[in-house]
């Protein structure tokens, strides 16, 4: 069985935006990482939020996300929804692949 995809989700302020997207959407336990080259050259992709990132060896897509900081409840669950959407595009187009 071929390994699972990895992607790494990254975002220059700690919003929350990559974290949801890492972490299932459920945010709570995730932390925010500086970014490690080895484990970014292992990455099957490396996917930006909406932010301009520094020091990433390669970005394989941005998915222009708004940034949620200082957004209303309701506003948050939109950019939520929206990053579960993209997130499940990306998993079936990885898993289509392997």
């Amino acid at each position: 069985m071929p390994p699972k995809p990895f992607v790494l989700f990254v975002c220059r302020h700690n919003t929350g935006r990559s974290q949801m997207a890492e972490a299932g959407i459920v945010i709570s336990p995730a932390r925010p990482k500086l970014i490690d080259p080895r484990i970014a050259a292992r990455a099957d992709r490396i996917i930006t939020m909406g932010c301009d990132v520094q020091g990433v060896p390669r970005i394989d897509g941005d998915w222009g996300l708004p940034d949620p900081k200082g957004q209303p409840p309701e506003r948050v669950r939109e950019i939520r929804d929206l990053v579960k959407t993209k997130v499940r595009s990306l998993a079936d187009e990885l898993l289509a692949l392997r």
